[in-house]
């Protein structure tokens, strides 16, 4: 499954357009609307964010309310549209310090920010919550759950920071269960789940680290402590001892829970000064600062776990087949049924291999 947006941050809409989603699931579009509003939530959003109330309209896709392997099109509206890119008032020509502003005016010899911004803006992401939302409906079918945890400052941190005029940041760990051992492959580079997983979290705007499992510890780590141990128990049952490398090795699933943890940093725009250029007299500036969120780790959350459950949808359908969801799931009982066999046990449990 890949997906394509469009739409600007306050155009009339956000549109999505999802490609290869399998035939046959039975789309709650509910669910949709439950992953967008919770990209929404979080304290420290700002009011714009209370005042979106997106909701997704399927505009192709379904026959008769499941999914046909036709292109989806989900169309999201914005509620708060007032022109972007087609204002008719005075070019902003002074970037944002930490936004896209000035390197995308240089790379597309754009004379406005705004002509950067409204695309570069997190309102896009929208449309990958929607789309991964359609991708975790096809995983619960597959026995995968994809989940994602906050860790944001509390609430007295963040109306500190507003009150200063200030920012926060924070950290989110996203966790697959129920994965399969041997989705990817150790063959070629492009084809490392971590390797897809990593590009598809770190495109998260904000999302400036990231690590799986023990991740960075492994520097200050012997690599006698650093490996996850096989063990077999009185059964004969095999499994892992541990789960430092954070499910996967070699760049394949190991049958334990994926765990990927992100460094979100704050927002950059921020109602201090900021120094920068305006680059149509070249003379110094202060940077505007437009409504912003205080703290946005808890939609970032929300968006990791659709990008990785839209990895992780794709990786399912290379392996198994992605044309009728039906198909799949056969194709996944049986791989699944040689797998239990060679582990001595089976591994379709919650965490997968323990």
């Amino acid at each position: 499954m890949k997906y394509h947006s469009a739409g600007d941050s306050h155009g009339p809409a956000t549109l999505v357009i999802v490609d290869d989603v399998p035939a046959g699931l039975a789309l709650d579009t509910s669910a949709i609307d439950l992953a967008l509003a919770e990209r929404l939530a979080g304290y420290g959003r700002s009011p714009r964010a209370h005042a979106e109330g997106d909701r997704a309209r399927i505009l192709s896709g379904l026959w008769r309310g499941s999914t046909s392997h036709s292109p989806l099109a989900i169309a999201i509206d914005n509620s708060v549209a007032d022109g972007g890119t087609d204002a008719a008032d005075v070019p902003v020509t002074v970037p944002r310090p930490g936004h896209a502003d000035y390197p995308g005016m240089l790379k597309y010899d754009l004379p406005d920010t705004r002509a950067v911004s409204e695309r570069a803006s997190a309102r896009e992401t929208a449309a990958r919550v929607a789309a991964g939302a359609v991708a975790q409906q096809v995983l619960r079918e597959l026995g995968v759950c994809v989940s994602a945890a906050a860790h944001e400052p509390d609430v007295a941190a963040i109306d500190a920071a507003r009150a200063d005029g200030d920012t926060l940041g924070g950290m989110v760990t996203v966790t697959a269960t129920g994965v399969v051992p041997g989705l990817g492959s150790y063959v070629r580079a492009d084809t490392r789940l971590d390797a897809r997983i990593a590009a598809a979290l770190i495109s998260i705007p904000s999302v400036k680290g990231i690590q799986f499992g023990a991740g960075f510890d492994f520097a200050t780590m012997r690599g006698s402590d650093s490996v996850d141990a096989l063990r077999v128990d009185t059964a004969g049952h095999i499994s892992y001892a541990t789960n430092r490398a954070g499910g996967i090795t070699g760049g394949m699933s190991t049958g334990q829970a994926i765990v990927a943890t992100l460094a979100v940093k704050p927002v950059p725009t921020t109602d201090t000064a900021q120094d920068s250029v305006d680059v149509g007299t070249r003379l110094a500036a202060h940077a505007p600062s437009p409504r912003h969120d205080t703290c946005v780790v808890h939609a970032v959350a929300t968006i990791a776990v659709a990008e990785l459950a839209l990895v992780l949808v794709t990786a399912y359908q290379e392996q198994f087949g992605g044309d009728v969801l039906a198909d799949m799931v056969q194709a996944l009982a049986r791989y699944r049924a040689r797998i239990d066999a060679a582990v001595g046990c089976s591994t379709e449990t919650e965490g997968g291999i323990a």
